[in-house]
């Protein structure tokens, strides 16, 4: 068994893990955005940094080389290069539960059609280098053709269930909290008559978090692999979040009226946004403000404005 760091490593996104067993088959856990990639991305196997990719594909292997990918959860950073995946040669399935297969959709479709306006923005230059950068980002980006050829091969798995995948292979996906369909990933392998576990944490959610399960208890394990972005913090909870977002409108909408602005860049903000909001007023921390106003989805993030 070998474990390479294809993404996410020292840093925070793109998400993304090869597990190599020893009869060649090839599992792909997570295939997420890099939101840092300046270049081809470069693997890290065992804890040590690899030599420079010379690959010439958008990936550091053969993208039709990968048996099975595995995905914890629908943010872009997990999952927004699963469409470049399939253009670039996969032909498997992508196994996540219910919940991340519906989300991921909408996500990779939003993602998609912002792609489309970048090239479209591109192709009104007349500039030459200019259209040499549109080049490389058709080559780089990926459209709603790529997205549906994605979700074409989505398997959607139930959670707690073991899933044989292959030859002495199970997965289970556990409860992460975090975001809906959020799982743990538990793999198990059997080589050469020996049993190893090996589990994936993805991104770990907080507990009695509105809407959201608790994340669940991971069993024993060999190997864990667990995301650390916040690893050296504590949460701090001197006011709860129904306090936090009152005070925020009191001083910006009604001790200086005027309006406030929220821009919710991903889908977990925006929900927990007005799951805190609707609780401040039915407590009524606060009184009913004057209005919301949206500004399209597909264009940028959404701007949700108060005013009183």
């Amino acid at each position: 068994m070998k474990l390479s760091f294809l993404g996410a490593a020292r840093q925070v996104t793109g998400s993304m893990y090869l597990l190599e067993l020893e009869d060649d088959y090839r599992i792909l856990i997570d295939c997420g955005s890099d939101m840092e990639r300046s270049g081809p991305r470069e693997a890290s196997s065992n804890g040590q940094t690899a030599p420079a990719v010379t690959h010439p594909g958008f990936f550091p292997f053969e993208a039709s080389s990968i048996n099975l990918v595995l995905l914890t959860h629908a943010h872009v950073d997990h999952s927004g290069n699963l469409p470049n995946l399939f253009r670039e040669g996969y032909e498997g399935q992508i196994l996540c539960t219910e919940p991340t297969f519906a989300l991921t959709n909408v996500l990779l479709k939003d993602a998609a059609s912002l792609n489309q306006k970048r090239i479209n923005e591109l192709n009104a230059s007349k500039k030459q280098r200019v259209k040499d950068r549109q080049v490389q980002m058709q080559k780089d980006l990926f459209l709603d053709r790529q997205v549906r050829e994605t979700m074409e091969n989505v398997v959607p798995i139930g959670f707690n269930r073991k899933f044989r995948v292959a030859d002495g292979v199970d997965v289970t996906f556990v409860p992460a909290g975090h975001l809906l369909g959020a799982a743990h990933i538990v793999i198990n392998v059997t080589e050469n008559g020996e049993r190893k576990s090996i589990c994936f944490s993805g991104d770990i959610g907080r507990k009695n978090y509105p809407l959201l399960v608790d994340p669940a208890t991971v069993p024993t394990v060999d190997y864990l692999v667990c995301e650390s972005t916040y690893g050296n913090r504590l949460h701090e909870n001197t006011m709860s979040p129904e306090d936090a977002l009152a005070d925020i409108i009191q001083r910006t909408c009604i001790d200086i009226p005027g309006d406030s602005s929220f821009h919710p860049l991903v889908l977990a903000v925006l929900r927990h946004f007005f799951t805190h909001l609707i609780d401040s007023i039915q407590n009524e921390i606060f009184r009913p403000f004057g209005f919301f106003r949206t500004v399209r989805w597909r264009l940028r993030a959404p701007k949700f404005i108060c005013s009183m």
